[in-house]
């Protein structure tokens, strides 16, 4: 998967600039608007802060952690995962949440689970939103948001169903699974049944009604973001383009990733800002105005709160190892 995700990047970062002119993106980037990055970053923080709200209402039905509490092992796997492929960092944060606050792993990763679930579902929303633009959108584009949305919302189903009903989905899984060797297929049974703890947020209307209205509210800060870089470099598409911006980068992210989502970001942005009459070269010089202020920022703050917490990317392998 590491080396899909190095061809996936590579191929997407091919389709967004092979037709840039270089020395156009480097001359808007000189003229760009500099003063607006602490609005950005402002933003851009309150974003994660929200993701961490929302993984606290996941975890409330396991135990109460304060969102302050998540926020560090959540910037660390943020930070991770701008470094490594494949989203690994989420590994780091379930490691550090675990070792702190006594919650099992398999209930950690159900929740993040249940997290890209709901993201996955957004994207039609997000489609739907940005289609108010009034743009006719390729039909390719609208296709790929739509099954992705699909995946999500499938996803959800499930989850939902094993919580409801935890004794028919892992007989149905039972069934499935027969054709494997008995201790493999109870492994896969145990291990999907201790991860169920993780989506029990899901049981309560009012609880999932929170969990749903802080998606929608920190993709709308994302969505700010992106319309603030946009802005910043001397283009003035009307505000769907962002939104469709986000869509096309839950898509992209949703893909086999290289590190940092290089190639992902870059592509999200020339397909959604297009339709919408910008140039590659503005579409371009948008995308790494944006991903160059939220990959360092994510990177050094993540960092900053491993080092505050006495490890080092290498210690906190070693440590994820023996553990």
């Amino acid at each position: 998967m590491f080396v899909a995700g190095l061809v996936v990047g590579a191929a997407l970062l091919w389709l967004a600039v092979r037709n840039v002119d270089a020395s156009a993106i480097g001359a808007s980037l000189l003229r760009a608007d500099w003063k607006s990055v602490p609005v950005f970053l402002v933003v851009l923080f309150l974003y994660y802060w929200l993701k961490a709200e929302r993984w606290k209402r996941l975890l409330l039905p396991i135990k109460r952690i304060e969102t302050r509490r998540l926020f560090p092992p959540l910037m660390i796997g943020y930070a991770m995962s701008s470094i490594l492929p494949m989203h690994l960092g989420e590994l780091a944060r379930v490691y550090l949440v675990r070792t702190e606050q006594s919650v099992r792993a398999s209930a950690l990763l159900m929740s993040i689970a249940v997290e890209r679930l709901l993201d996955l579902v957004t994207i039609p929303v997000l489609f739907a939103v940005a289609m108010l633009g009034g743009k006719a959108l390729p039909p390719a584009v609208v296709n790929a948001g739509y099954v992705v949305g699909l995946i999500g919302v499938c996803g959800i189903a499930f989850v939902a169903v094993l919580v409801a009903r935890p004794a028919l989905v892992l007989g149905l899984i039972r069934r499935v699974a027969a054709p494997l060797p008995s201790r493999l297929r109870d492994a896969i049974v145990a291990q999907i049944e201790a991860s169920a703890d993780g989506a029990a947020a899901l049981r309560s209307v009012a609880g999932m009604s929170s969990i749903v209205a802080l998606t929608l509210l920190q993709w709308t800060m994302m969505g700010a973001c992106i319309w603030l870089a946009i802005r910043a470099v001397g283009t003035s598409p009307p505000w769907p383009a962002a939104v469709l911006t986000v869509a096309m980068i839950n898509v992209a992210v949703a893909l086999p990733t290289s590190p940092g989502y290089i190639g992902s970001v870059q592509a999200a942005f020339v397909l959604a800002l297009l339709p919408f009459g910008a140039s590659n070269e503005a579409a371009v010089t948008a995308s790494i105005f944006f991903h160059v202020l939220a990959y360092a920022s994510v990177v050094l703050v993540g960092f900053a709160f491993l080092l505050k917490m006495g490890l080092t990317p290498n210690a906190l392998a070693k440590l994820r190892a023996s553990g």
